[in-house]
């Protein structure tokens, strides 16, 4: 039979095993996709509000949404 405290670290095994592979494969997708994206995204914005993706070339830090007039500021990684 197995005692109690060998049975809690077969469950902790059981358990956090697969959690920390997950874990470990969303990390390497997030790093593989980050790579992916071009370095330069100076003139990217994302709304909040609405959740587009718009384009300018104007210097401001924060800049209205064409869409829906929310304030947004620069898209950075």
């Amino acid at each position: 039979m197995i005692d109690s405290e060998r049975f809690f670290v077969l469950y902790l095994a059981l358990l956090l095993g697969p959690l920390s592979g997950l874990w470990i494969a969303c990390l390497w997708r997030d790093r593989k996709l980050r790579a992916a994206l071009p370095r330069k995204l100076s003139g990217l914005f994302h709304c909040k509000k609405c959740r587009s993706f718009y384009e300018s070339d104007e210097p401001a830090e924060k800049l209205a949404c064409p869409i829906c007039g929310g304030q947004n500021e620069r898209l950075t990684i």
